[in-house]
Formats: C-alpha cells, sequence, structure tokens
C-alpha cells in the first residue's frame, strides 16, 4: 500500500477544480478523497447558485445520476442476504412475462422482432449491462422514444410497460452495452418482494442504519434549497444555469424512483457509501452486509463490469480491481482497495461535448493516484 501525501495531493486536486470552473461549465464541485478510514483531502469550489456567496460543502445537494447504480446493487445484495432473491436466478422466476421477450433487429429505423433469447437472463445481468434490455445501442433510441411519458409513473408502470413492448438487443452475456433502466427490473423486484416501495427499502435496509440523511429520489424542500444549480458555458465560457424543473434525472417524475439514475445526495452521505464498501459492508460500527457480499460487487460478470460498478483492469492510473462509477451529470467515486483510498467527485453539468465528462473524471483520478 502506497500512502498520499496530503500536501501534493491539495494542490494536485485545487488545480484540477480550478481547470473545471475556468471552463464555466460548473457553478461548483467537491472532492473528498480518504486513505485507510481518514480523511486526506477536502476540496470544494465555486458556489451552489450562481451569484451568490452559499459555499459548496459536504451537505450541498448533487443530482448523482448513474452514481445511484452501486447503490441499487447494495439493495440486490441486501435483499439476496434476505432470502427474497438470488442474483444468479433466472429472472422468469420474479417476473414470468420475460418468457416472452425476443431479441430485436434494426429494419428501416425501426426495432422489429427477430428471434428468442438462447441464454436465461440472471438477475445479476441487468446489474452488469449485459441483459440486452434497453441498452444503449442502435437498437435504444427507435425504442426509448416510442415509451409514452406515463410510463414513467413509478417503477411498475415503467416495467410493466418496457417487458411487454421493447425487445433485448442482443443474446444477454454475450457482451456488456450500458442499460440505465435495466436496474428498474431489479427495484421492481425488491419493491414485489418486499412489500415495500423500493425508495422505502433503501431507507429502512441502508440509509437509515448507516446514518446516510440526504440520499433521497423525492428531496425535501428543504434539501431542493441546498440542490446545486445544473447549466452550461456560454460562448465567453461563462456558467449560465438551465432550469430543468423539480426532476432528480432527466424529465421523470418524482414518483418515479429511477434505480440507475434517480438519487440526489451530498457528499457527506456518499462518503458514507464508499467507506461502507471498503470496509467490506460496515460504517461506524454498523454492518449492512456480509463481507461475502461485498466481494461479489467488483467480480467482474462480463468484461469490466461487476454489479453495479465499473472494475478497472490496470491500464488507467488506477489499480486493477478498482471499482466505481460515474454520472451524466458530473459525478464520480471509486474504491481502491489495494491502497485503502475512497475517492469522490460531485460536479453538475449539461456538458456532454468536448469529452469534457471524460476528461474531467481521468484528470481527477490522475490528481489522486500522482500524489503518493
Amino acid at each position: 500500500m502506497k500512502l498520499l501525501d496530503k500536501s501534493i495531493l491539495e494542490k494536485n486536486l485545487l488545480e484540477t477544480a480550478n481547470g473545471f470552473l475556468d471552463k464555466g461549465v460548473i457553478c461548483g464541485l467537491i472532492m473528498v478523497v480518504n486513505q485507510n478510514g481518514k480523511r486526506v483531502a477536502t476540496v470544494s469550489f465555486g458556489s451552489q447558485k450562481p451569484n451568490t456567496n452559499i459555499p459548496i460543502n459536504e451537505k450541498t445537494m448533487f443530482r448523482l445520476a448513474s452514481l445511484t447504480k452501486p447503490v441499487t446493487a447494495v439493495a440486490a445484495l441486501i435483499a439476496e442476504e434476505q432470502g427474497l432473491l438470488r442474483l444468479d436466478d433466472d429472472v422468469c422466476n420474479y417476473i414470468p412475462e420475460f418468457k416472452n421477450i425476443l431479441i430485436g433487429k434494426l429494419e428501416n429505423g425501426k426495432v422489429i422482432p427477430d428471434r428468442k433469447p438462447n441464454t436465461k437472463i440472471k438477475l445479476s445481468y441487468f446489474l452488469a449491462h449485459c441483459s440486452g434490455f434497453l441498452s444503449q445501442d442502435e437498437l435504444y433510441n427507435p425504442q426509448f422514444k416510442l415509451i409514452p411519458k406515463e410510463a414513467f409513473k413509478t417503477i411498475k408502470t415503467h416495467t410493466d410497460y418496457t417487458i411487454k413492448n421493447v425487445y433485448l438487443s442482443f443474446e444477454p452475456l454475450s457482451k456488456s452495452v450500458y442499460s440505465t433502466y435495466a436496474y428498474d427490473i431489479i427495484a421492481r423486484i425488491i419493491e414485489e418482494k418486499s412489500g415495500m416501495e423500493y425508495a422505502e427499502f433503501l431507507d429502512k435496509y441502508l440509509f437509515n442504519p448507516l446514518g446516510i440523511k440526504d440520499m433521497t429520489f423525492n428531496p425535501t424542500e428543504e434539501q431542493w434549497s441546498r440542490l446545486i444549480s445544473i447549466g452550461k458555458q456560454n460562448e465567453k465560457n461563462e456558467f449560465r444555469p438551465l432550469e430543468i424543473g423539480r426532476h432528480t434525472f432527466t424529465d421523470h417524475p418524482l414518483t418515479f424512483s429511477a434505480a440507475g439514475a434517480g438519487l440526489c445526495g451530498t457528499a457527506e452521505d456518499y462518503n458514507i457509501f464508499m467507506e461502507m464498501l471498503l470496509n467490506k459492508g460496515a460504517y461506524n460500527g454498523v454492518r449492512v452486509l456480509k463481507e461475502s457480499s461485498v466481494n461479489k460487487l467488483n467480480k467482474r460478470i462480463c468484461d469490466n463490469w461487476g454489479l453495479g460498478v465499473n472494475v478497472r483492469d490496470g491500464k488507467s492510473s488506477l489499480p486493477a480491481d478498482s471499482y466505481g462509477w460515474s454520472g451524466a451529470y458530473g459525478t464520480h467515486f471509486w474504491v481502491d482497495d489495494k491502497n485503502k483510498i475512497t475517492a469522490l467527485m460531485l460536479k453538475n453539468h449539461r456538458a456532454l461535448t468536448d469529452n469534457f465528462w471524460e476528461d474531467s473524471i481521468s484528470k481527477f483520478e490522475n490528481s489522486v493516484m500522482s500524489s503518493f
């Protein structure tokens, strides 16, 4: 294990944060880095709202987007420990309608049925992006644009519609293609087997025991007041806020607890979640998962995907088998078991062009991993 140098780390993080703000894409951000269970550095820049002096801190709310996915993976593992489901089971054991699902193909711009899958779709495949269900490839947009807005009212209404009306993109487990809405299949099963709404299940078995107070699909008025502004830069690289309404992800209603992207939260709370993972299921003396369950997260199922997390192959600055993920609004985290590091970057923006999203992730990772 290599130890981080606090002074080098803070210098690197400050330089990285300044570079992001100079582009005018965000109004503020926070970066948190821990090692061996202790905080090494916290760097925050900017303000919660443009043209104000409201500072960014660990209680600032951010739209977490796909940082929701590892939370859902953990919820699935909790449900497995409770005997509500088994991740190696065929999804048809829980949702019989999946017996009728077909693989599709693109023809004249439309997705049409092609054939029945030969492979049983295990529950774990929905978390490892290899189920083929609403995968973000050439079959995605032609199908997604046909989903009526009212289908997104709840997890059940969404999955009821999509199971009956969409086609798989490929033979399950044959490859991995990113899918956000596959996670709602897992949340639906958790709801049906537990008799609880998915958000309620998270609160009872994950958030409340760990002392996570602000991670939510449906913010209170007070939490909305702490939510950072989302915006993008103008032609002068100046930040300009965007009015996206009271939605936590795209334009979905708050009644839809999107299990792959809908959570909002704070650095304080996501830090607890990361540290729980590093500590193999426990935080501050409270255990929410067995160590054996946490060890399943970064076991590769297909390509470099584990359960809700991308598992590194050692070709980047992060060590092999480090794991974590990112969100479309600019969030990113990872857990490095080898060096006992957890790292988190929270910012919210809509700049997905000019490689800003990918560039900001790699710069954050490099700023940490060059600080030993």
